[in-house]
């Protein structure tokens, strides 16, 4: 870790540090296009904002690119009627600006022997002939999967990405940060659109086809007819009539080639996938945009979401009108053949249901929305079915229509989706909250909705302390705030947690005695009286 003495900025779980901006040196990059077989070579400009938002990395990265050159097949180059080898100047300026990069994925140094990297989208990008810097939203992210080690590309642990991050970001040395952008950046992946160049070759050889075909056959013109009935077949006449046929089955087959050869494939233009808007942060979208498009983008939108990155806003959660599914009258429901009786039971029991525009139907499903408990405003979509209610981290699990769960911030923009929750249960308590998976067990998540106990028990109490109550394999046990077991799951029966104490017993009798167990594992005291409920747990602790 002596690399890292230098500089260094200690970490705080909510200090924010304003990103560092770094311009690296052009980047080049060469490679051959899959569906064209076209090689193409092309100069990247790149800018990184990299800085700490509330403890979290936070980071931008965006570019600008230019084109070399492209080199055609021979086959291309000749029916096209053009060199082999085609340099931007050479291009028109209208072709160009149909060469679209979709996407560009690259690896920046952070450090100044490119020790350790960060692999970066750059976002969606202009055309090669302007100058207009990449469109991209910024990525807040976890530390672990985020520094690569670039001597074997594989992600160093969460310790190590923190003392990486925050010597990048603490480096003031005017040296140091020169060294670390004389690092070229290493382009990983590239996707580029060249239908719109393959469309201007195909003109290019229809034009030079049709060229030399007008003359010979304007040569091959038969002025006069081939047969007539006072003198028969005039020989010459049909000479150029047969090859007037053959100069018109030449252009049809000249063509059919080029079509082939240049509009073949044009489709799969439409399969690259473009950058979607892949806003995760707390803050608007519309907020981003004004600022985006220029080299100092990251610092600017820095500044927009430290104001309500890891901030519990001050939200409700409440029903609307509107109905996820077709709504279904009090009549239909209670004639419906598969209606239960205690289903019936819960219709006619709403009390407002037969009143007003109620009376037109009974919603199972209720969409619901995020409203201001300031004024009552709404401030989400009515979108949603159920929610665990914001994390103090600002962040929310959500389910949809199609009730899938999914991860969204203050800003309702979507950070992850949830695919293996069926539900959750409550809300956070000492910074977990209980979840029940699609194996049908249970676990639970940190503020971050990252799962800190892997869903395996049949029961989990909520937190009401730093251990709870489990079920596992039909014995009740204790485990502490990261899974790990307190008290072995071998309990019959078991009360609930309260001040750091839990009531158990080893079997189902009820001479058997309740034994009270600290949050440490240690047996505190044993009841001398029997019974079937456990004892109150104050009354043992005095």
């Amino acid at each position: 870790m002596g690399a890292f003495a230098s500089g260094h900025v200690l970490a705080s779980p909510q200090k924010s540090i304003e990103p560092k901006e770094i311009r690296y040196v052009s980047s080049n990059w060469q490679g051959t296009d899959a569906i064209t077989g076209y090689h193409v070579r092309l100069e990247l400009d790149s800018n990184l904002s990299m800085g700490i938002v509330k403890g979290a990395p936070f980071y931008l990265c965006s570019g600008t690119w230019k084109l070399i050159d492209i080199t055609i097949p021979e086959q291309d180059a000749e029916l096209a009627g053009i060199n082999v080898q085609q340099f931007a100047k050479d291009i028109p300026d209208a072709v160009i600006n149909t060469i679209s990069l979709q996407q560009l994925h690259a690896q920046f140094a952070l450090d100044r022997r490119n020790n350790f990297g960060l692999a970066c989208n750059l976002g969606k990008f202009s055309p090669s002939s302007q100058t207009a810097v990449s469109q991209n939203m910024p990525a807040i992210e976890g530390w672990q999967n985020l520094i690569i080690n670039s001597v074997d590309n594989q992600y160093v642990n969460e310790t190590l990405a923190k003392d990486v991050v925050y010597e990048f970001v603490g480096v003031l040395r005017k040296d140091t940060t020169m060294k670390i952008a004389q690092q070229p950046p290493h382009i990983v992946d590239i996707e580029i659109d060249l239908s719109g160049f393959k469309v201007w070759l195909a003109d290019l050889a229809q034009q030079k086809l049709l060229s030399n075909g007008v003359n010979d056959l304007q040569q091959n013109y038969v002025p006069d007819a081939v047969y007539s009935n006072d003198h028969g077949f005039n020989d010459q006449q049909f000479d150029l009539f047969m090859q007037n046929l053959y100069e018109q089955k030449r252009l049809a087959e000249g063509t059919n080639k080029i079509e082939q050869r240049f509009t073949a494939n044009l489709s799969f233009a439409s399969h690259v996938s473009v950058n979607p808007d892949t806003n995760r942060t707390c803050a608007r979208s519309e907020d981003l945009k004004q600022v985006m498009g220029s080299w100092f983008s990251g610092t600017s939108m820095f500044k927009i979401i430290d104001k309500c990155h890891g901030i519990a806003p001050d939200y409700g959660f409440v029903r609307t009108e509107l109905c996820a599914v077709p709504q279904r009258s009090i009549d239909e429901l209670l004639t419906t053949p598969e209606l239960t009786t205690s289903n019936a039971t819960q219709v006619n029991s709403l009390p407002d249901i037969t009143s007003g525009d109620s009376a037109k139907g009974f919603c199972p499903k209720p969409l619901m929305q995020f409203v201001s408990l300031k004024n009552g405003s709404q401030v989400s979509p009515a979108k949603y079915l159920q929610t665990s209610g914001f994390s103090k981290q600002g962040l929310a699990a959500v389910q949809l229509v199609d009730e899938q769960w999914q991860i969204i911030t203050s800003g309702f923009n979507t950070r992850k989706p949830l695919p293996d929750v069926v539900s959750f249960r409550g809300g956070f308590h000492h910074e977990r909250i209980i979840f029940k998976s699609t194996n049908g067990l249970y676990g639970a998540m940190d503020p971050n909705f990252s799962v800190v106990i892997p869903p395996k028990y049949e029961e989990i109490q909520s937190f009401s302390s730093k251990i709870t109550r489990v079920k596992y394999q039909g014995n009740y046990g204790v485990i502490n705030k990261t899974g790990d077991w307190v008290v072995p799951a071998k309990f019959a029966k078991a009360g609930f947690v309260e001040n750091n104490h839990i009531l158990v017993r080893e079997d189902e009798q009820a001479v058997s005695p309740w034994l009270l167990i600290n949050s440490e594992g240690v047996l505190v005291k044993q009841t001398e009286a029997a019974g079937g409920s456990p004892p109150p747990i104050h009354a043992l602790l005095k």
